[in-house]
């Protein structure tokens, strides 16, 4: 498992590049260093499957913190007094 905070993306031809990075400070500078992780090679296909399986999670992550932000029904809430 490799962890990383950013990405550059590329297409040729029929195929996506996805290269994957890690930033980090730079040493004595308010600047910010990245380096090359991994870079993964994918069909025209593959990167389009790819595409929809992510904006499908965070379509699911976004409804669900939105739910989470709903008020709460106060009727059910003992601590809270109705006049």
């Amino acid at each position: 498992m490799k962890y990383v905070n950013g990405f550059s993306i590329n297409a040729v031809g029929a195929e996506c590049f996805i290269t994957l990075l890690q930033s980090h400070p730079k040493p004595g500078s308010n600047e910010r260093v990245y380096e090359e992780v991994d870079t993964l090679v994918m069909s025209e296909n593959c990167a389009r499957q790819f595409y929809n399986a992510m904006k499908d999670i965070y379509e699911k992550m976004d409804s669900d913190r939105a739910s989470r932000k709903r008020t709460p029904d106060f009727k059910k809430d003992s601590n809270v007094k109705l006049s």
